[in-house]
């Protein structure tokens, strides 16, 4: 404990807020008064005024800046120092709790539900590798009945609760369950990641719905409750080629969501994009909803494409939408969100989505959309989806004219990040390609993020063709040299010297062409050269192969190099070295399994 306040006091922290030694030492006589009138030897000694200066003159969050910094063990010795340091860390401590219903901990106790701010409840072992395995078969309608019983106990006394997170409940989200969250006054977020509901009736809860922030099965894939073998999967390893979801449990879902969704409250919807048409009453306008996230497929519904327009005007205040939908190899068509027919009917000047800052969908080479947004956009993502080659979707990659053609139609002068995926495989898009490339420091001068993905696979009776004489060396340097603003470039090309050994599992879909590491690094290098001078440019990332040891890089599959200052030459001017960004080495504190009821922001 010694070591813990002297580490406490002698940081440069605390001695920049204490300041004077005489400060310390009335600190430490004020922590180390004995509890209750008591002194050293246990005699009952005469009440003390508290001095005049101590920890409740100082503000909170100094402390939770001097907390964040130790670890779990420590934190839990700290905390129990003294009553005064306890009655201001133990909001800290147990602000997130993980409770898993089947474990021998039971449920947290009544002290400490006046400090919980997000109370998670987790079913099946496997968030976060800290819970013992918990086989689906145990749990029981019995179990069920009693977790509802003990949050509908709970919850209403958890003054400051503010969100509610369900993982891998084999049942699901049940009708009782979300009964418990909305009995909580204070409840705004609803997190659900977990199988669906067995078997939902019509839902009527009587209670209205106050949700604010909902997301549900954004994060893991579904799993159908009378089929162990679907699979909803964004990767090329499911075992039925139809990727949608059964038309029975789409309805099911759509109509529990559906009861749970208030158009007066809610701000932001995460769902997958077949649920949103079941869960979202389309006759009522969304005025609160600024976010909208989407994953997974197109819904499916008797009006076909226009269907995704009416979702959209129904949002008139919506400031980001994320669509990120694919389309099933069994769907008919080309799925759009702004048809020919449709932006015929819009006024000259009218836009779709007026306060829109955000956008991000993959799009069809005759989709509108682009010309109905507002020209006061800041980020927009055209990534097609999945990422990698899937033998399951049809990925909305377009060829460079028509995405050159899509983007002067419209106007973003303010546009701060763009990302873009394009094809080159047809004849003649390899100038097209060319003429885009010239043509975004123009369109985007402010431009603070670029993010080129380009699909160069080409058309042969094995599919794996590779585009021959073209080098990108000198179309990325005249690109980032008309750039003053930008600050990371990001890439996905067909470079010369692709190895050989990894054309046969690209066949498959398995992994995306691997550039060789040698003419990526001397590629980095020429691009940071020609830079805009003066530049802004800190990162460059070239995206690899996904597997082997670019697994291990918290940012996912990327090669990154960074631009640092590392001093000044002798005109004064600014000296900048290129390093390539290493993985940090990985941290496991083993001391977090004693943690009861695991807090999951000491983790």
């Amino acid at each position: 404990m010694e070591g813990i306040w002297k580490a406490l006091v002698n940081s440069r922290l605390t001695r920049w807020i204490m300041g004077l030694a005489r400060f310390k030492f009335r600190l430490f006589s004020w922590l180390w008064t004995p509890r209750h009138g008591q002194d050293a030897t246990n005699q009952i000694t005469p009440p003390r005024a508290l001095p005049s200066i101590g920890l409740h003159g100082l503000n909170t969050d100094v402390f939770s800046e001097i907390f964040a910094l130790l670890n779990g063990q420590d934190r839990r010795a700290l905390s129990a120092a003294s009553p005064q340091l306890r009655s201001l860390f133990m909001p800290l401590l147990f602000r997130r709790v993980c409770w898993q219903p089947l474990s021998m901990r039971g449920f947290p106790s009544s002290t400490l539900w006046s400090y919980i701010r997000t109370f998670t409840v987790q079913g099946r072992s496997g968030f976060s590798g800290f819970q013992q395995t918990t086989p689906t078969a145990d749990y029981t309608k019995e179990h069920q009945a009693q977790i509802t019983s003990q949050l509908n106990e709970a919850l209403p006394s958890m003054t400051n609760l503010d969100e509610v997170r369900l993982y891998d409940i084999p049942f699901g989200p049940w009708t009782e369950f979300i009964e418990s969250v909305l009995l909580a006054p204070t409840v705004k977020r609803l997190l659900l990641a977990s199988d669906p509901c067995e078997n939902p009736s019509e839902v009527s809860l009587s209670t209205i719905s106050r949700l604010s922030h909902v997301s549900y099965n954004i994060q893991q894939p579904l799993h159908h409750p009378s089929d162990s073998d679907w699979i909803r999967s964004y990767s090329a390893f499911s075992n039925n080629a139809d990727i949608r979801c059964p038309a029975d449990l789409v309805a099911s879902e759509g109509r529990l969501a559906r009861a749970w969704l208030n158009p007066q409250t809610l701000q932001s919807l995460s769902i997958p994009g077949e649920f949103v048409l079941e869960a979202l009453d389309l006759n009522f306008r969304w005025e609160t909803l600024s976010e909208l996230h989407l994953e997974g497929v197109f819904p499916l519904s008797p009006k076909g494409t226009p269907a995704m327009l009416d979702v959209l005007l129904a949002m008139p205040h919506l400031r980001v939408g994320r669509l990120r939908l694919e389309q099933s190899n069994r769907d008919i068509g080309c799925r759009e969100y702004v048809t020919r027919d449709a932006f015929s009917r819009f006024a000259l000047g009218e836009r779709l989505l007026p306060d829109l800052v955000h956008f991000e969908a993959p799009i069809s080479v005759n989709d509108h959309i682009l010309s109905l947004l507002p020209p006061t956009l800041e980020t927009l993502l055209l990534i097609a989806y999945p990422l990698n080659h899937s033998e399951f979707f049809k990925r909305l990659i377009i060829p460079a004219s028509a995405l050159l053609r899509l983007l002067s139609a419209a106007e973003f002068p303010t546009l701060r990040s763009l990302e873009l995926s394009y094809s080159t495989k047809a004849d003649g898009e390899l100038l097209a390609e060319e003429e885009l490339l010239q043509a975004i420091p123009r369109m985007f001068p402010a431009l603070r993020h670029l993010m080129v993905r380009r699909d160069a696979q080409r058309d042969g009776p094995d599919g794996v063709h590779f585009a021959t004489g073209w080098d990108p060396a000198s179309h990325f340097e005249a690109l980032v040299s008309k750039l003053a603003y930008l600050e990371t470039f990001s890439f996905d090309a067909d470079i010369p010297g692709t190895q050989e050994a990894d054309i046969l599992p690209a066949r498959h879909g398995f992994v995306n062409f691997a550039p060789a590491s040698e003419y990526t690094a001397q590629l980095v290098n020429s691009i940071a050269e020609h830079r805009a001078r003066p530049s802004k440019l800190r990162k460059i990332s070239s995206y690899m192969c996904t597997g082997g040891q670019i697994t291990v890089f918290p940012w996912g599959p990327w090669l990154i190099w960074d631009i640092v200052q590392v001093g000044f030459d002798s005109n004064g001017s600014p000296e900048y070295e290129i390093r390539r960004r290493e993985p940090p080495p990985p941290q496991f504190d083993s001391r977090s399994f004693d943690i009861p009821w695991r807090p999951i922001n000491m983790v």
